[in-house]
């Protein structure tokens, strides 16, 4: 039975060919086998002042990104503490504006209830009291809450 490679023409020499472009088992290829490579060093088991180059940059770059981090919570408090405000003034500002719509409607009703108990005496009937005709169809304020 063929083998693959000759299926598709290839020679052994071909695939030998196509690793040491790769770097595969070649050190002087681009690509440096994993087994050449450095291995990263433990930050910090080595003093500040004997790290090389890498390993002060790496550092400080911990650093920074502590710095950030607590930067960006104490942002979010800030932001949090913002919002509970606005929310806080919306909140007034609703409440505020329905009372004043309740005692708008109250006087509605009471205006309805003068023009049709006048309408009623001028009948010669009576209607029933401004307490009990206001009392029945009334809004209950906001309480703020």
């Amino acid at each position: 039975m063929p083998t693959t490679n000759d299926l598709f023409g290839l020679s052994d020499n071909t695939q030998g060919a196509v690793q040491s472009a790769t770097g595969a088992g070649d050190t002087t290829g681009i690509f440096p086998a994993l087994t050449q490579q450095q291995q990263p060093q433990d930050l910090f088991a080595t003093p500040f002042s004997q790290m090389g180059a890498y390993g002060k940059i790496a550092t400080v770059g911990q650093g920074l990104g502590a710095f950030s981090s607590l930067a960006n919570i104490y942002a979010g408090f800030k932001a949090m503490k913002l919002q509970k405000q606005q929310f806080q003034f919306q909140k007034d500002a609703f409440n505020k504006n329905y009372n004043a719509q309740v005692k708008d409607y109250e006087n509605t009703l009471k205006q309805r209830w003068a023009a049709r108990s006048n309408s009623a005496a001028a009948r010669g009937g009576s209607f029933e009291s401004m307490s009990s005709y206001v009392g029945s169809r009334a809004l209950a304020p906001s309480d703020g809450g």
